[in-house]
């Protein structure tokens, strides 16, 4: 109960006068610090990514050129999907994505190839292993898969 002569405060101005004004200056090293952190870990992701997609390439290329289809080797040797993957940098400005549920793995890679936006999807399961190459609306325009106890398969749909 406050005496006479003293002034009743609210909570609210209680509350205003405890917190301590934060000075922007102070929020810049804990700022550069969050920003240098997600930027490595989209790094992290990106080279995981990369990995991934690279080696999956390497798999499919080498099964292929050991291949006796003429018509597979001819096609995956035209098809921008190898050609892309071949680009060294290509990952090094890109947006990642990953995915899992309990039958597969997606890496989603979004990168500009031939100043056009692209998504290059490597996508793996307990029996099958894929990478597409599709536009942003996500409709596929090439596709390489492998199926367990099969060869691969490769459809371009431009």
């Amino acid at each position: 109960m406050a005496g006479r002569g003293e002034v009743l405060r609210r909570p609210e101005e209680e509350r205003a006068e405890e917190a301590p004004a934060i000075q922007l200056s102070e929020m810049l090293p804990v700022r550069r610090e969050v920003e240098r952190e997600v930027a490595e870990a989209r790094m992290n992701q990106a080279e995981r990514a990369s990995r991934v997609a690279h080696a999956v390439h390497e798999m499919f290329d080498s099964q292929i050129r050991r291949s006796d289809d003429v018509a597979l080797q001819g096609d995956w040797n035209d098809s921008s999907l190898s050609r892309y993957m071949k680009i060294p940098d290509l990952f090094d400005s890109c947006d990642v994505q990953y995915a899992y549920n309990q039958r597969q793995k997606i890496y989603s890679i979004r990168v500009t190839l031939d100043n056009r936006p692209r998504i290059i999807t490597v996508r793996t399961g307990a029996n099958f292993t894929e990478l597409s190459l599709s536009d942003l609306q996500g409709n596929v325009l090439e596709m390489a898969r492998q199926e367990d106890g099969r060869g691969i398969r490769f459809r371009r749909t431009e």
